[in-house]
């Protein structure tokens, strides 16, 4: 866009703005303008330098809007520091340079910084620290990209403030980052880029920079209080998880012009975590979806991140939303999951078209809205809301594909039922009312108290035709075959007794030929000592890749959660040396997996869910490796806990003698 073009433009679109804005009645947005320079403090004086450097010539006008928009909106703005952070970002620095595992920086971090990160830490409000010539430099750089790139003068001015303009993306802490992202991502443009086409510039930036060097995915920075780190920061480490990698495809993209933005569940359906992924402003004015480092393009007219189960999706915004929930609502206080006014809901781009009416059951006086809501392994989390009218709540734009929801009322910070759980199902489009029916009763056998991902299954299946096997001799010569697994073998530990009481000095487990002798735990008894396996030195194959995680000690250390894996794909074993013959007459394993599974000698409560809430079928301590529970009522959903260890837990119906997960 030329200059004397630019000027034209600015003259018809921004006049009758002006001449608005010098009115005596103050507009909203000129309101929220004072609030924030009031807010600002001593900083203020940075604040009304940024106004008035764009306010002096009428070319910078629409940059004065921008300003406009960054500074009425930044009371809300903030990041955390303290001394411990910086100590912890150390660490991660050298486990993305691999110096460090990242089990050491974990224990390292809990023992010398974590217990005093919380003491320690401050909240900075941008609108107290930040310098003018800070702002200046921002707006300078996204105004000069909009206008540069061959795409540009398709961008809206208010897609541009939304996506493009902004400093910063979540709660990070501030830092320049602009110029260091475009100067990068201009380099693969300017020498392999022709055209407008955002999706292509996006592309090559994924192959060429996102994707490049591999970058070290982890979700437990959390665990020691590492959440949101600077653009600066993740250029030089390119580490963490979802949140961290769609922030950091974020900066890359707006440096160089390109309109887009962070779009996120607040409560996964079928899991505790949440998620987030890209999203991209096409030419045309299409959100188009993508996750950054993923080799799968952004496709017109189809979201590519659709293959994972979504519920309710939201979008982050820069610019305050109004919180229609707080002016609707009757009664005092709304869930802390819907209290965030810089977010929109956009479920609507992704599920145009489904809907669902839920007729409300004893709705409390002076109650008005009722709240669609998600599990995440120990409450029902509100995602959503509606006004109810006519005892119906009517509920738009929601994934419908098989997943549990509920419908309830919000009372004094937990959610009261107001319809019995909704169960949709894709493939009939239909909803599932799963009511209890009272008048029929189950008898359930329960293996698990958590999804089994096909994964799990995967792994159990490996330790098919595996042997157990006994010599007295090192090199296992004239072995003989104690155990063999001919069966899917369960999650948890199987005890075998053994028909004959073997004398042997050296055991082990053999993989089938062609896998790994992949295997969480082994145990070996003797006639003499039940409950105590036998202690020996751990033999056997080299770890796959020397990784000391899955070292043959770990077959051996009683924690189901570790395992030991073999480089070698055939002849692939680990075992036992007692040091003497020793008598053997149990055998007691476990396959690598989650721990979910039901787990001898721990203590499980089985619930299903009323219209008063969660009801108690008992308590039962596992003697094996599955429950049986007696009077559960038909049609119902359930939830299995363990009471010993453990936190992930989902709902399940339970179907023709089979557990069913939502």
């Amino acid at each position: 866009m030329s200059y004397s073009s630019r000027c034209c433009f600015l003259f018809i679109v921004l006049v009758p703005v002006l001449l608005l804005s010098c009115t005596d009645k103050k507009t909203e947005e000129a309101i929220q303008l004072e609030k924030a320079l009031i807010f600002a403090g001593d900083n203020r004086v940075e604040l009304e330098k940024v106004l008035y450097h764009y306010n002096q010539c009428v070319a910078d006008s629409l940059k004065y809007k921008a300003a406009h928009f960054l500074i009425r909106n930044m009371p809300d703005y903030y990041s955390y520091y303290s001394p411990e952070n910086d100590s912890i970002k150390d660490l991660y620095q050298a486990v993305a340079q691999k110096k460090m595992s990242e089990d050491v920086a974990i224990e390292v971090a809990q023992k010398k910084f974590v217990p005093f990160l919380e003491r320690n830490q401050k909240v900075i409000y941008d609108s107290h620290v930040i310098t003018a010539s800070y702002l200046i430099r921002n707006i300078d750089h996204a105004f000069g990209m909009w206008e540069k790139q061959p795409w540009g003068k398709y961008i809206k001015f208010e897609d541009f403030c939304e996506y493009i303009l902004p400093y910063r993306v979540a709660f990070e802490p501030l830092s320049e980052w602009r110029e260091t992202y475009a100067e990068a991502a201009e380099q693969i443009l300017d020498s392999l880029f022709i055209g407008s086409d955002v999706l292509q510039a996006y592309k090559l930036i994924n192959e060429n920079i996102i994707m490049k060097p591999d970058w070290f995915f982890t979700i437990r920075t959390s665990s020691v209080g590492l959440f949101d780190m600077s653009a600066e920061y993740m250029w030089n480490n390119r580490i963490g998880n979802c949140w961290n990698r769609t922030y950091f495809t974020t900066y890359l993209l707006r440096s160089i012009g390109i309109p887009c933005g962070v779009d996120y569940l607040k409560q996964a359906p079928k899991s505790a975590t949440n998620h987030c992924w890209s999203f991209i402003v096409d030419t045309t004015g299409l959100t188009c979806d993508f996750e950054g480092g993923d080799h799968r393009m952004p496709i017109r007219d189809r979201f590519v991140t659709f293959y994972e189960l979504k519920g309710k999706i939201y979008r982050k915004m820069f610019a305050s939303q109004k919180l229609q929930l707080e002016e609707v609502n009757q009664e005092k206080g709304i869930p802390f999951s819907l209290s965030d006014k810089h977010e929109k809901d956009v479920s609507g781009e992704y599920f145009p078209n489904e809907r669902i009416a839920v007729r409300c059951e004893n709705i409390p006086k002076r109650t008005n809205i009722a709240y669609l809501c998600l599990f995440n392994n120990s409450e029902w989390i509100p995602v959503d809301w509606a006004e109810i009218k006519d005892d119906t709540a009517r509920f738009e734009h929601m994934d419908w594909r098989n997943i549990v929801y509920l419908v309830g009322y919000y009372k004094e910070g937990r959610i009261i039922p107001a319809a019995p759980p909704i169960l949709t199902t894709e493939m009939a489009k239909h909803t599932i009312s799963a009511r209890p029916n009272m008048q029929k009763k189950n008898k359930m056998r329960l293996e698990r108290k958590y999804t089994e991902a096909p994964i799990i299954i995967f792994l159990r299946d490996l330790l098919l035709d595996g042997r157990f096997q006994g010599s007295n001799s090192p090199d296992f010569k004239n072995t003989i075959d104690m155990h063999v697994i001919t069966q899917r073998p369960p999650g948890s530990y199987l005890t075998v007794k053994l028909d004959t009481v073997y004398k042997f000095r050296y055991v082990r487990f053999l993989a089938r030929d062609g896998i790994r002798s992949d295997i969480s735990e082994v145990e070996f008894y003797s006639p003499s000592d039940s409950v105590n396996p036998l202690k020996g030195i751990p033999m056997g194959n080299p770890p796959v890749d020397g990784d000391n995680s899955h070292r043959m000690e770990m077959a051996f250390d009683g924690d189901p959660l570790t395992c030991y894996a073999s480089a070698n794909l055939n002849n692939a074993w680990v075992g036992l040396d007692f040091g003497k013959k020793t008598e053997i007459n149990k055998i007691r394993f476990a396959p690598r997996g989650d721990d979910n599974s039901v787990r001898e000698g721990d203590e499980y409560e089985l619930k299903y869910l009323s219209m008063d809430g969660w009801v108690s079928l008992g308590r039962q301590t596992a003697r094996t490796y599955f429950l049986e529970f007696s009077g559960g009522p038909d049609k119902a959903l359930y939830l299995l806990s363990n009471l010993t260890r453990g936190r992930e837990e989902r709902p399940f119906t339970y179907e023709n003698d089979t557990q069913v997960w939502w």
